[in-house]
Formats: structure tokens, C-alpha cells, sequence
């Protein structure tokens, strides 16, 4: 009678959706191995529970992997994107460089340069806006 019931359930399992998922057993075979005192009604539940949870940690395994790449995706972008900032911040730090560089020969072009009459007349022309008495000023809005 035992087998009847294990052959009549093993029919019913094969051909339900549990066998599509995976979740197969043998009940008769459950039934040898857990003794005959335990219920194969009992046994079948207990092959179901160990059979879905070993579904669900591969699941929940996937979810880990899936979680860790869209977490590696989103940190990649965030670092390109820092990355670009940076290199903007870098060009823009290398003109400043080379603006202040300019500078820096230009004064001390004016440091070396002997104080004559010449420099005197240019210092006083481009600093303090002073011209000779003999020379004619023109203003002109077309700068502006």
C-alpha cells in the first residue's frame, strides 16, 4: 500500500509545476530512508521545504550578484564623472599657470630694466594716465 500511495504521488509530482522549478523527489524513496513510522505526507512536505529553500538562496545569491553589479556600475560612473571634473579643473589650473608665468616674466622684465628717462615716461603713462605737455590726447568710446 505504501508503494501504491508513492507511485501515485510520484505520478501527480511529475506531471504538476513543482517538476518544471526543479523541485523533484521520490517519495518512496524518502519513505526507506526516514523510516517506516514517519508519513509519506510528512516526508513529501519536508522535500518540498529543503527543495524551495535551496530555490531561494540561489535567489537570493543571484539578487547579491545583481545588487553588487548595478553597485559597481553606478560607482564606475560616479568615478568617470569625477574624473572629468578633475581633468576640467586641471586645464583650467594650467592656463591660470601659464597666465601667472607671463606675468611673472613681465615684472621681472621690469625689475631688470635700467630706470632712464624712457622707463620714467612709460611708468608714468601706464600707472598714473601722465602725458608730455606737448602731446595730444584723442578719447574714443568705440572700446567701450
Amino acid at each position: 500500500m505504501k508503494s501504491k500511495r508513492g507511485s501515485k504521488l510520484n505520478d501527480y509530482l511529475s506531471d504538476s509545476d513543482d517538476k518544471k522549478r526543479g523541485i523533484s523527489f521520490r517519495a518512496d524513496n524518502a519513505c526507506e530512508m526516514h523510516g517506516s513510522e514517519i508519513d509519506n505526507s510528512e516526508v513529501i512536505i519536508a522535500e518540498v521545504k529543503k527543495s524551495l529553500s535551496s530555490n531561494s538562496k540561489r535567489s537570493l545569491i543571484k539578487l547579491l550578484i545583481g545588487i553588487l553589479l548595478v553597485a559597481s556600475v553606478i560607482m564606475l560612473f560616479g568615478g568617470i564623472l569625477k574624473y572629468n571634473e578633475l581633468e576640467a579643473e586641471r586645464k583650467r589650473l594650467e592656463h591660470e599657470l601659464a597666465d601667472l608665468e607671463a606675468e611673472i616674466d613681465e615684472l621681472q622684465y621690469l625689475i631688470d630694466s635700467p630706470v632712464d628717462y624712457d622707463y620714467i615716461v612709460r611708468i608714468a603713462r601706464e600707472k598714473l594716465n601722465l602725458y608730455l605737455p606737448d602731446e595730444i590726447i584723442y578719447y574714443s568710446d568705440i572700446n567701450e
